[in-house]
């Protein structure tokens, strides 16, 4: 480790020097902040019938709102 924190072979910076972006890290962050992330969802408005994008946000709510007459397209990180 360099000191630094998120940084190191076990560290959880990306390869910009971005702090705490690591997977593990980013899943138990996700995981702890879900019912947040899903109530900013909901609070959206998406209604069935509508064409989602899923850019990565993870919270995998997105389909279930838009429905089975919707779409949701999933873009994973990166991609």
């Amino acid at each position: 480790m360099t000191g630094q924190q998120g940084t190191g072979p076990r560290g959880h910076a990306s390869s910009t020097g971005q702090a705490l972006t690591g997977g593990d890290w980013l899943d138990v962050h996700f995981e702890m902040a879900r019912p947040e992330y899903e109530a900013q969802l909901r609070a959206v408005g998406i209604q069935p019938g509508w064409h989602v994008l899923d850019a990565a946000c993870g919270a995998r709510l997105l389909p279930s709102l838009a429905g089975r007459t919707g779409r949701a397209e999933r873009r994973p990180h990166g991609a």
